[in-house]
This record gives C-alpha cells, structure tokens and sequence, in this order.
C-alpha cells in the first residue's frame, strides 16, 4: 500500500488510503505535485483533523452540465467555485463531497459512473488557505479530495450561498480550471 498506516494518530481511514493509493497509481505524473499530503501522511499525521497545522483533508463535488461546471459563490473568497469543505467526524471524502454538494447547492447528486470503474476521487488539489484570525486558525493546506457527481435534480439555491453554472472560459481559479482540462483528456469535461 503507497500510505503507510500508524497506529497513533491514524493519518486517513483505510477507505481514504486506498482512494489515495489508486489515485496515485491512475495518475502517477500527479505523484510530486501531491507531495505535502503523501508527506504530512509518512509522517504519521492525523489528515482528517482540522486541527492538523500542516493540512487536512476537504473534498468537493464536480458537476459538469452541457460542459458548464455547477458553482457557488464563495462568501469569504469572493469568487466562484466548486460545492466542497470539511469532512464531518468519521465521514470519507466522497460521502462529504456528496452533502457538501447537497447542502450548498440544493441540487440531489450521486456518485458519476467513472467513480466504479475507477473508486478513487477523480482529483485531488493541494492548496493553501490563509490565516483566518476570526476562526482562529493559521495558514495552512487543504488536500481536496474531488469527486464528479451527477445531478438527479437541479440546484434549489437552498442554503445563502449563490450558484450557477460556470463557462469553463469564466473560471477564475487556476486548479479548475486545470481540472476541466483534465476531464476533458479523459473525455468527462461535456457530460
């Protein structure tokens, strides 16, 4: 297994390690630029903790409609981006990018068909969040696990955060737009 396992703390669930693992192997030329979290994870610590200093684990929900990405409004970030945050306590990544995607959207999601030929997250991104005094919380890494999902009924708007869908032209955010690069050389970007 590429994720060595340690007793105490436990960096990442059994099921996590194994999406990591066969991410790893599906896109081995992505290996470096998940350094931090391969890392943070060898060194035995806890990845599912937020009060990790160094990261922890985020997922999010990619919805892909007529080649336009479904996206909120960040409150904090002023932009938008994909439905995703924190994983609740004993919570995988793609069971949090499922309610993450519910919650802040309103829209009914499922799992994309890719995720059962291929059960690992479609990407995974390395970013960093800054200091956030008010939450009392230091800079530090999300390692963002993404899943594609599929909509089986549309956005509601039923939390405060706005939602539409984006032009991959109208992204702002480099990782996504990386992202829709990558969907389409696996032929997923006009589902």
């Amino acid at each position: 297994m590429l994720v060595t396992m340690h007793s105490h703390p436990t960096p990442c669930t059994p099921g996590t390690a194994e999406q990591l693992d066969r991410y790893c192997r599906l896109f081995p030329a992505e290996r470096q630029r998940l350094a931090p979290l391969l890392q943070a994870l060898a060194a035995g610590e806890d990845a599912h903790s937020r009060r990790n200093p160094g990261g922890h684990l985020a997922a999010s929900g990619i919805v892909i409609r007529r080649g336009r990405l479904l996206c909120i409004h960040h409150p904090h970030l002023h932009r938008w981006i994909q439905p995703g945050g924190h994983l609740e306590p004993g919570e995988g990544p793609e069971q949090a990018a499922l309610r993450e995607t519910q919650e802040e959207t309103g829209a009914s999601v499922r799992l994309h068909p890719w995720h059962a030929a291929h059960p690992c997250p479609v990407d995974i991104d390395v970013h960093e969040i800054a200091e956030n005094p008010r939450r009392q919380e230091a800079a530090h890494l999300h390692f963002d696990f993404r899943y594609l999902l599929t909509c089986t009924s549309a956005p509601t708007g039923a939390s405060e955060l706005r939602t539409r869908w984006v032009d991959p032209a109208q992204l702002q955010e480099p990782s996504l737009l990386d992202l829709m690069h990558k969907l389409g050389r696996l032929q997923l970007a006009r589902i």
